[in-house]
């Protein structure tokens, strides 16, 4: 059986490993080292000459540059487009991670008789992003800024 610390180890290595899924799916799709390092040489670097076009007037790419590089490789690109904007999401982050150090918080609030929670909550401005996850589940923005906590906070137990 594994201890905690070794857990965490695992976890975080597993976590580690996902993060370069994206390049070891592109080295294993092409199977050749090569191939995959000049195309990511290729999608991020580029030299210039010091001689501009006549009717751009931007910079040419180096003749050598293009002869060794470009004319010979395709481009690959590491990145990944980011997901849209989701609530569901952003609520799993708030019940996994959030929600046990906010019932500690609040916990501490009653001990302490303290209102601190809610009137962060209450105080909280909504940027322009969140104002439109709002108003996108059609509720009007003022009444869910100006509504209250329950005052009975025993619901988190």
């Amino acid at each position: 059986m594994l201890s905690k610390a070794e857990w965490k180890q695992r976890k975080q290595e597993k976590k580690e490993a996902r993060k370069q899924l994206p390049i070891s799916k592109k080295i294993v799709r092409y199977n050749d080292i090569e191939k995959t390092a000049f195309g990511i040489i290729n999608r991020y670097v580029c030299f210039y000459s010091k001689e501009r076009d006549k009717d751009t007037g931007e910079l040419l790419v180096d003749e050598r540059w293009q002869w060794f590089i470009e004319g010979h490789r395709e481009k690959l690109k590491l990145t990944t487009k980011p997901k849209p904007y989701d609530f569901e999401t952003t609520n799993r982050w708030l019940i996994n991670k959030v929600a046990p150090s906010m019932k500690v918080a609040l916990t501490l609030d009653i001990m302490s008789d303290k209102n601190t929670i809610n009137e962060a909550i209450r105080n909280a401005k909504l940027s322009d992003k969140y104002k439109k996850v709002i108003a996108k589940a059609s509720l009007p923005v003022d009444e869910v800024i100006m509504r209250d906590l329950p005052a009975d906070m025993s619901v988190m137990y």
